[in-house]
């Protein structure tokens, strides 16, 4: 047995992506007094999938870059099929900071640097990934019992289960009143793959 690979690379390319569709909006603040909460805020924004969120805990410098990074062009992922409940899935995603540390380096009331440690992991729910593959086998008029979702259900995971290293000496400002991230991203802040990768069949389980 094996799932169509367009559809099933569309899916691990567009789980985290479709996420910023509707994430909540915390509204998390920089802090006026303090690097070290600012780089927090972006941290627990991150964790939080509300990537609405931010651009303004980012200096002006970096604003536009940063939300560039964390915006996603939707119609990329068109090709899932409507019959298969894709918010569900999303709404089953999650993200965990862990561990986490952020300390202050340096600060001269002006510029500051803070040294960040810290691992995303992106994770999804259970039962919302074996109704996803249940409802893409279906789909695409494959069997979906549970032996079937089971043989298929450790291929979703690689390639939706992953983990990122977020550590790095951030480069922080205080602008308009408020302590901001004045860094670039980079590889080391984004929150989730650039891309599909590549799909490898999944094998039939044993009779």
């Amino acid at each position: 047995m094996s799932i169509r690979t367009r559809s099933w690379s569309l899916l691990a390319g567009a789980a985290f992506a479709l996420s910023l569709v509707g994430a909540p909006t915390l509204a998390a603040s920089p802090s006026p007094t303090d690097p070290v909460a600012t780089m927090n805020a972006m941290l627990d924004t991150i964790a939080a999938m509300d990537f609405a969120g931010v651009g303004p805990l980012v200096c002006e410098a970096h604003r536009a870059e940063a939300e560039a990074q964390f915006t996603i062009d939707t119609s990329t992922f068109a090709g899932l099929p409507e019959t298969v409940d894709v918010q569900a899935f999303i709404d089953g995603l999650t993200f965990t900071i862990d561990p986490r540390s952020v300390t202050l380096i340096s600060n001269d009331g002006t510029n500051a640097q803070v040294d960040v440690q810290a691992t995303l992991t992106v994770g999804v729910e259970d039962a919302a990934a074996r109704t996803f593959v249940k409802q893409l086998l279906e789909s695409q008029g494959q069997e979906a019992s549970d032996p079937v979702i089971d043989a298929v259900m450790p291929e979703l995971m690689s390639q939706i289960a992953k983990t990122q290293d977020l550590s790095n000496k951030t480069e922080m400002l205080f602008e308009n009143g408020v302590w901001t991230v004045c860094d670039s991203l980079g590889a080391n802040a984004s929150p989730g793959p650039s891309g599909a990768p590549a799909a490898s069949p999944a094998a039939s389980p044993a009779a």
